[in-house]
């Protein structure tokens, strides 16, 4: 069977989603701010040295994943 209307099919991400990040200086202090203002992170800061930089993963309000990145 296929998907019901407004549904997507397995596999597929729903129509209106977005990731986005942002880049900031202080990568570990950023993600500590943020905690203690109820954010939660689905990813902590890990460092990514084949991409050159460090990268956190929070949710917002919705569940949408937003990127935090430092360069290393």
């Amino acid at each position: 069977g296929g998907a019901s209307p407004g549904q997507p099919s397995r596999g597929e991400k729903p129509a209106g989603t977005c990731t986005f990040g942002f880049n900031v200086k202080d990568l570990k202090r950023t993600c500590a701010q943020l905690e203690e203002k109820g954010v939660r992170f689905m990813m902590p800061p890990t460092e990514r040295p084949n991409e050159g930089i460090m990268l956190a993963i929070c949710a917002d309000p919705d569940g949408l994943a937003i990127s935090l990145s430092q360069s290393l």
